[in-house]
């Protein structure tokens, strides 16, 4: 499949450095002008690209400067009168800066609307190109946005999703400021960074079901690996319309859609590593209208503005536990709506169970499903888990399976550890040595005799994986592991 691009730009060789300014220009604006030395090959037809180019661009321009029209321009004028009179392909006359006063046009240009840069390259005269080029006039306030046309979500709405609010609120604020997003820091690319199984993949999606109506597109892209993050978002091009069969070229036609539409949300989902985030951005055109969200264990995102997605705190782990396990209806998602149908010693015996699982939303959820599956009440999984937490924390069930988190919470922070020891003995060292430990304060200091870089490595191999959290008070540094991190690494060292 051609490359597409916005206008074709034919003007006069003499007019170069205008030409090439009013190029940037529309860059800048998000569109691609074709300029014949940016695009022509050496050692390739000119005249055959050029045919190509008349045919397919979506609009043209006709740059005239004080030496008038070229020679070439002149057959490419025809050229794109030819499409204008077959396809209605707009065609724009431009005076140059430096254009006559009394410019000798052509008949034909003569009866088109022109726009005037004899008076500079001003933000008004780059909104009537803006215009020409896409029938969008920016200087208009933009219309609503249809619900979208596509739509590849592959977790559907969760009924039993709870709290987190304030992470949607400040989601949607952060994505709709008037920033430019992409490859550099900006509040249009976020990421959402966690441990693993705290519910980022599910805070995205209810995201993306929740504000679809924002959005002319919503796509998703699987980056649990490098090679799955190409693949996934290749595959995209299918969902887009294009036919190209090498995985090279189905990543420049998804790269080329989203350089030439707006208004859509793509979704890197469990990009673990700050390694996978940054081959994620790798992948997105360097000129970009939509919105970027990334799920990530990684702590440190390399500038890219992060949201931390934190485990349930007490009160609304237990109404999300109630409602999933079907002891209060669905429908009652709130502390106001559930605590009173609740008498004080179910309330109570579900917020320990909550506490005991640390907040963690995996966690929560498979309790949740274990008391609605075997009907045991909150007290028999409570009495259950208090014997055996790691046989418990094996048990795989609840409403998020499969396409959104494939493991129990045991699988989860088993394959966590063992990714940390493959880039560090030494982290896993740590990990063993923290299992035995109180979790919310182990000091940096029980590490001193160990080489400094290889400590930095360990700890940051852990931390990419949210397996810890470093805090610093003062000069004193110490991390934080969460509970239940703890009870699979002892289990694994009793076995």
């Amino acid at each position: 499949m051609s490359e597409q691009f916005d206008v074709f730009i034919s003007h006069n060789s003499q007019d170069k450095p205008a030409v090439r300014e009013l190029a940037e220009a529309l860059k800048v604006r998000g569109l691609r002008p074709w300029l014949d030395e940016e695009q022509l090959r050496p050692g390739q037809p000119w005249q055959e690209a050029l045919e190509t180019i008349i045919q397919t661009t979506k609009a043209a321009a006709v740059l005239v400067g004080k030496d008038g029209l070229g020679p070439w321009e002149n057959i490419e004028m025809r050229a794109c009168l030819s499409q204008f009179v077959k396809r209605k392909l707009p065609v724009i006359p431009v005076l140059l800066p430096d254009a006559p006063r009394q410019p000798d046009l052509p008949l034909f240009l003569q009866e088109l609307t022109w726009v005037d840069l004899r008076g500079g390259l001003t933000e008004e005269n780059i909104n009537l190109m803006h215009w020409g080029i896409t029938g969008i006039n920016p200087a208009e306030p933009p219309k609503p946005t249809p619900a979208p046309r596509l739509f590849n979500v592959p977790i559907p709405l969760n009924p039993f999703f709870t709290g987190r609010t304030d992470i949607l609120a400040k989601l949607h604020e952060a994505l709709q400021t008037e920033n430019e997003i992409a490859i550099t820091p900006s509040k249009k690319a976020t990421a959402l960074s966690g441990l693993g199984g705290v519910g980022k993949t599910q805070t995205v999606a209810e995201y993306a079901h929740r504000y679809q109506a924002d959005y002319s597109a919503v796509l998703w892209v699987l980056a649990d690996g490098k090679d799955l993050l190409r693949s996934s978002f290749a595959q995209l091009s299918v969902l887009l319309g294009f036919k190209a069969e090498k995985q090279d070229d189905q990543i420049l036609a998804v790269q080329s859609w989203l350089r030439n539409n707006d208004g859509w949300l793509l979704i890197f989902d469990n990009a673990e590593t700050l390694e996978l985030l940054n081959a994620a951005k790798e992948l997105l055109p360097t000129t970009a209208r939509g919105h970027v969200l990334f799920t990530t264990r990684a702590q440190a995102t390399g500038g890219l503005a992060s949201v931390t997605v934190d485990c349930f705190d007490d009160d609304t782990g237990t109404v999300f536990l109630l409602r999933r396990s079907k002891l209060v209806a669905m429908d009652l998602a709130t502390l106001e709506h559930v605590r009173p149908r609740m008498s004080d010693k179910d309330w109570q015996t579900a917020t320990e169970l909550v506490h005991e699982l640390g907040g963690l939303a995996l966690a929560i959820d498979q309790a949740g499903a274990y008391i609605e599956q075997t009907e045991c009440g909150l007290e028999g999984y409570l009495s259950r888990y208090r014997t055996n937490a790691a046989v418990m924390l094996q048990e795989r069930g609840g409403y998020v399976h499969s396409s959104d988190h494939p493991h129990a919470v045991y699988k989860t922070f088993l394959l966590a550890a063992e990714n940390a020891k493959n880039r560090s003995e030494l982290a896993y060292e740590i990990l063993l040595d923290s299992a035995l430990l109180h979790p919310d304060g182990i000091s940096e200091k029980l590490y001193a005799d160990c080489n400094s870089l290889e400590l930095d490595k360990a700890l940051a191999a852990l931390k990419d994986y949210s397996l810890i959290q470093r805090v610093q008070v003062e000069e004193r540094k110490f991390f934080t592991v969460h509970r239940l991190v703890q009870v699979v690494i002892k289990d694994v060292c009793d076995g």
